[in-house]
């Protein structure tokens, strides 16, 4: 397989939704051979007949007729679109998946794609394709990414290059879809009640400038390392929010898994375990600053790590995935 830098490359894409029809869109206006393939085959030739971007007859066919092959489809059929495509890749041909999916699909659509003799790496979108189009971050991932990062950047796409393991794209985006799509359940849980009390705009105007002083790393980080500090005193806090809640008839898990967080790290702070003895000066029960308790960020998080962590199941050899 030669550098799909060389020679006029040809881009295939299986899926054209969002992130196809950008992508394919942004690769055409760069002057990159594009073909496409989805579901409906005859309805998407109709839908792009009077274009440059050709459509394929089948996923073998596109990987046959192509120098690399993107996968953006929804996460439930990333590994089916592998399987589907992998007969046709050529030696060495990469196949980058683009899909929101995990670190355990990643690794099943790796051993897809090397199974067929293809190269596989992994990318994720960083942003919202419908909000910046093919302008969001890309980190790509995978030996042999070389070629397949240089035409992107050929092409207009803004790539960073995430090193050999095609996981770690995946780990990266996994946790910051954690953290993103959670805010929207703790959105709801403040803004319901809010509502209740005739006070959810008046909150929304308060947020506006949270994060105006510190961007939201450091605003993170220095929240985390304060917590066990004052976790008695918020504790205080917290149970006269929870109360606000409930009268107001509503509930709020994540509130509840919040006021958890806080007696845990009031009871085990850094450095501490639950039911240690309390060494002098402690001030759990008081609620008064314990500047014993001041640690890095890194810190909290291996102190709370016993209370996130659940038992895990061995697999038949022994290994939990995560560890291997």
């Amino acid at each position: 397989m030669t550098d799909p830098t060389a020679n006029g490359p040809t881009v295939g894409i299986v899926g054209y939704g969002e992130v196809g029809s950008a992508f394919a869109e942004r690769f055409r206006d760069a002057g990159v051979d594009v073909v496409v393939l989805n579901r409906s085959p005859d309805a998407l030739r109709d839908r792009l007949a009077g274009t440059s971007i050709a459509v394929a007859d089948g996923p073998i066919a596109l990987a046959s007729e192509t120098d690399l092959v993107l996968s953006c489809v929804w996460p439930a059929t990333a590994v089916e679109a592998a399987e589907r495509v992998a007969p046709g890749l050529a030696d060495g041909q990469p196949f980058l998946d683009l899909n929101s999916v995990g670190p355990t699909t990643v690794e099943r659509v790796v051993d897809v794609v090397v199974d067929a003799g293809g190269a596989p790496l992994k990318a994720t979108i960083m942003g919202s394709v419908g909000a910046r189009g093919a302008d969001v971050r890309i980190p790509v991932a995978g030996p042999g990414r070389q070629g397949t990062i240089a035409l992107l950047r050929e092409s207009g796409f803004t790539v960073d290059d995430a090193g050999e393991d095609p996981v770690t794209p995946a780990a990266i985006k996994t946790f910051r879809s954690l953290f993103t799509k959670g805010l929207r359940q703790l959105a709801a849980e403040t803004l319901v009640p809010a509502a209740a009390y005739g006070v959810r705009e008046d909150v929304l105007d308060d947020l506006s400038g949270l994060f105006d002083d510190r961007p939201v790393d450091e605003w993170l980080r220095d929240g985390l390392e304060n917590t066990p500090r004052h976790a008695a005193r918020r504790l205080g806090e917290l149970a006269e929010v929870s109360e606000a809640v409930d009268a107001a008839g509503y509930r709020a898990p994540t509130l509840d898994a919040t006021i958890d967080l806080h007696r845990h790290l009031r009871d085990a702070p850094p450095g501490r375990s639950p039911g240690d003895p309390d060494e002098p000066g402690d001030s759990s029960d008081s609620g008064a600053p314990d500047e014993a308790r001041e640690a890095d960020y890194v810190a909290v998080l291996e102190a709370l790590d016993p209370h996130l962590a659940v038992e895990r199941e061995s697999t038949v050899d022994g290994e939990h995935p995560v560890d291997r």
